[in-house]
């Protein structure tokens, strides 16, 4: 007997379970399920049919299913990627209010609001008693999130220090143990790829095929894949570019933004940069261009980040936490959006 699921987050938890009885389950892919079996009518029992109909004609189209240690790396690494998505929102909070007052030219002299001298500026501004109020809660929920990274990124660091394949990346310029992980976790088993354009197409760095008979198109877009994975490598261009040490990939850069602009120089160059590191972790070799002083800097920070502390949650922790939220139970349902009890 076959069994199908679609995937999704109890999706996954079930697919896990039966495999492990040795059923023969399939987890599919929900955007190619609805690309397949996309209706007007859409109910549990016309979706399971659906499912069984595409598992007897053998084009169930299953997705991807990593094993526990990478999903343990996706997990950390996208946890990690959502602290720094709050962090972002509640910067872009705190820019609105001194927009709002007018006071952005007293700010002018710094970069980084939130480097130190700018910090001692940014409270001195003179807020009304609310502003003042809000910008405190913004400013404790970035206290908050800085601490959180801290500890993410000890975890990320003690868990790179354990796999082979986060060094060999390291000797990329422009990528540290945290886009090294990412990769990895986002990646899996990099055998799965039979070359290296399927994995720049998974990556969505490709562009978009979209023709019909002789009409070929000509239209650049790029096509749909692993957003993560697009992030990252557009990410570690972004880096080597600031890095600005020569490289076959900055100087491909540079010569596509002349051609096309910055924009999409930036996703060809992270074409060229997936495709190499196919290649480097298919033949488990280092960077050709490798500047080993620079690698060397890179471990040596990943090895002291790792034995920075503990992240150790004892038991008594979680409860002391959990007790201190239950006191707040009124509050924290008032919190939640939508919520009618008010």
């Amino acid at each position: 007997m076959r069994i199908g699921i679609e995937a999704s987050t109890a999706g996954l938890a079930v697919f896990r379970l039966l495999r492990d009885l040795n059923l023969d389950v399939h987890l599919g892919s929900p955007r190619k399920l609805k690309a397949i079996t996309d209706s007007d009518v859409k109910t549990d029992k016309k979706d399971s049919a659906d499912l069984a109909h595409l598992l007897q004609m053998n084009y169930f189209p299953d997705c991807y299913v990593p094993p526990p240690n990478i999903e343990r790396i996706r997990q950390l690494v996208r946890h990690r990627m959502r602290l720094g998505q709050s962090l972002t929102a509640i910067k872009n909070q705190v820019h609105a209010l001194v927009v709002k007052n007018l006071f952005q030219s007293q700010m002018d002299g710094h970069s980084d609001w939130f480097g130190k001298n700018a910090l001692a500026e940014l409270v001195k501004l003179p807020f009304n008693e609310d502003d003042r109020n809000v910008l405190r809660s913004l400013l404790e929920q970035v206290k908050l999130l800085v601490k959180e990274e801290e500890r993410m990124e000890r975890d990320l660091a003690k868990l790179g220090e354990t796999i082979d394949e986060v060094r060999l990346l390291m000797t990329i310029p422009g990528i540290d143990f945290y886009s090294a992980l990412a990769f990895i976790g986002e990646i899996g088993d990099v055998h799965r790829y039979p070359s290296k354009g399927h994995l720049c197409s998974d990556a969505g760095v490709v562009p978009q095929s979209d023709n019909s008979g002789e009409h070929i198109s000509k239209h650049r877009r790029v096509k749909r894949g692993n957003k993560i994975l697009k992030y990252f490598l557009c990410n570690a261009v972004h880096g080597m570019i600031s890095s600005r040490r020569e490289t076959a990939v900055t100087k491909f850069y540079k010569k596509k933004a002349k051609q096309i602009g910055e924009g999409k120089a930036k996703v060809a160059a992270a074409r060229k940069l997936a495709a190499i590191i196919w290649r480097m972790l298919t033949d488990n070799t280092p960077y050709v261009e490798e500047d080993p002083e620079l690698t060397s800097r890179k471990v040596v920070r990943m090895e002291r980040t790792a034995k920075s502390g503990t992240n150790a949650i004892a038991d008594d922790e979680l409860i002391s936490l959990a007790s201190d939220l239950g006191a707040k139970e009124v509050l924290l349902k008032r919190m939640a959006p939508g919520d009618d009890s008010q």
